[in-house]
C-alpha cells in the first residue's frame, strides 16, 4: 500500500525547527522572561515528540499491519491527549509557566502542518497542470 505524501509529515518536522526558535526568540525579547519561553519549548517538544511517535508507528503499521490501522490510530490519539493533558498541568500548576504559551507550544505542529500542506499541494497541482 502506497502512502501519498509522506514528505509532508517530514517537512513539517523541518519547518517546526525555525519557528520554535524564533517564537522563544521573539516571546524572550519582549517579555524578557525565560519562563515563558520554558512553557512554550515544554509544549513545542511535547508536540514534536509524540507526533514523531505517531509517525513513526502509523508508518510501521502501514507497511506490515494492515488490519490493526484503525485500532493502532485510535489508542495513539487517546495516549497523545493523555500526554497532553499531562503537559498542561504541570502547566497549570507551576505559577512560572504560561498555560496560553503552553498550548500555542502543543499546537504547534499543526500551525506548521497547515501552511505546510497547503503549499505543498498547490505546488503538486501546478506541476499536474503543467503535464497536462
Amino acid at each position: 500500500m502506497q502512502i501519498k505524501n509522506l514528505n509532508l509529515i517530514e517537512k513539517t518536522f523541518l519547518f517546526l525547527w525555525p519557528f520554535i526558535i524564533i517564537f522563544s526568540l521573539v516571546t524572550y525579547l519582549i517579555s524578557l522572561d525565560f519562563d515563558l519561553v520554558i512553557g512554550f519549548l515544554l509544549g513545542a517538544f511535547t508536540s514534536m515528540l509524540m507526533n514523531s511517535f505517531h509517525y513513526r508507528v502509523m508508518k510501521k503499521a502501514f507497511e506490515s499491519h494492515l488490519e490493526q490501522i484503525k485500532t493502532k490510530q485510535i489508542l495513539l490519539y487517546f495516549a497523545k491527549m493523555v500526554f497532553y493533558g499531562i503537559v498542561m498541568y504541570f502547566a497549570i500548576t507551576n505559577p512560572d509557566w504560561n498555560i496560553i504559551l503552553t498550548f500555542v507550544g502543543i499546537i504547534s505542529y499543526r500551525v506548521i502542518l497547515f501552511p505546510v500542506t497547503f503549499f505543498s499541494l498547490r505546488k503538486q497541482n501546478k506541476e499536474g497542470d503543467k503535464n497536462a
